[in-house]
């Protein structure tokens, strides 16, 4: 009920569809050309200029369907003010509740942006395992929802706990593979991007979009995901206990 609530209530803001699409058009407007250029007389490392360009087709899209807006950015604002008495008294353990919010979100996002999907796969030329795909792009939506869970638990100490998100939104943009893909760099990079959880919300589901990776890192991803899940649950059980009566000035 809650992701169809959510589906429902994105695709209702009209003015919100057409921001997805003005943002995205214009992220490819910016990075095709950028790449189209580059990639002219030359290829990027091991990639050729139409699978760079496949590559951004695809990043830009995933990007923006992992990303994480609106009601579920809101946590720390709630705990900073005091307003989570209401979330605290859900029937629903709050974990699955965003859970599903944000699933909803993501699932409005595909509707809307259907026909460039659509479009990506033709130009792309082969079909990807569609299945495969929507679980990665679960796992890294879900990946990305529980980072910023986990930073909004910052607002029980910290007034300003979003600024913490906004490093987390920040650093995900550059290391998840949305701008460059993570495997151009050397081995030593590519080992600390494996240490880290960005990768799961871009690189891992483009890659499974253009065939290209080992399902063992959906797997991997999985684990990251239940291991965030675990984090936060405890977490939030210990400062809602240890802040009992927060109201807010704590």
């Amino acid at each position: 009920m809650i992701a169809k609530f959510s589906f429902i209530e994105t695709i209702r803001a009209k003015n919100i569809i057409l921001g997805y699409y003005f943002l995205i058009i214009t992220l490819y407007t910016v990075e095709l050309s950028f790449w189209s250029t580059m990639t002219n007389s030359n290829d990027f490392a091991h990639y050729t200029r139409n699978e760079i360009i496949t590559y951004i087709l695809w990043s830009v899209m995933v990007f923006q369907l992992t990303s994480i807006a609106g009601f579920p950015e809101r946590l720390a604002f709630n705990i900073e003010d005091g307003s989570i008495d209401k979330l605290i008294i859900m029937p629903k353990s709050i974990l699955l509740y965003y859970s599903e919010y944000a699933l909803g979100q993501m699932l409005s996002r595909m509707f809307v942006m259907s026909p460039l999907i659509i479009f990506i796969i033709w130009y792309q030329g082969n079909m990807p395992d569609l299945l495969w795909l929507f679980m990665a792009l679960c796992i890294g939506l879900l990946i990305n929802l529980y980072l910023t869970m986990i930073l909004s638990c910052l607002a029980f100490k910290f007034r300003g706990a979003y600024s913490f998100i906004m490093v987390k939104d920040t650093l995900s943009w550059a290391l998840s593979g949305a701008v460059i893909p993570l495997d151009v760099f050397n081995d030593t990079v590519k080992t600390v991007f494996n240490y880290i959880p960005f990768q799961y919300i871009t690189y891992v589901p483009v890659k499974i979009a253009t065939n290209s990776i080992s399902l063992y890192f959906m797997l991997s991803g999985l684990l990251v995901m239940i291991c965030l899940a675990i984090i936060f649950s405890v977490i939030w059980r210990y400062m809602l206990k240890y802040n009992q009566g927060y109201n807010g000035n704590a």
